[in-house]
């Protein structure tokens, strides 16, 4: 979960990047999405294309981490033969809510 999202976050920087200044109102290099990708790659280089990613990383990857661990110990509690659910479906709903409930309480 943890280096799973860390690659996903290295991957879309660059994207996320052009949101960002999308919101904020900066066009800088054009209108378009593909034509600001490429002034910022020109004029910025990688630096400005992944700009943001270690806070990104900082914040995205433990969740992930920490929800894998409390899903995967989920699927094996409640995939049990005395598991009170009986349907697969319900379960691994029940498992992700209960998953993301864990990880978001301290």
């Amino acid at each position: 979960g943890f280096v799973s999202r860390s690659v996903a976050a290295l991957l879309v920087q660059p994207l996320t990047v052009i949101k960002t200044r999308f919101e904020a109102g900066d066009r800088a290099y054009g209108k378009g999405a593909l034509r600001n990708l490429i002034g910022i790659a020109r004029k910025e280089r990688m630096k400005g294309l992944f700009r943001g990613v270690i806070p990104t990383v900082m914040r995205d990857a433990p969740f992930s981490g920490i929800y894998l661990l409390l899903y995967t110990n989920l699927t094996r509690l409640l995939s049990a033969p005395s598991s009170p659910l009986p349907s697969d479906t319900p379960r691994s709903a029940f498992q992700g809510l209960l998953a993301g409930v864990g990880d978001v309480l301290p």
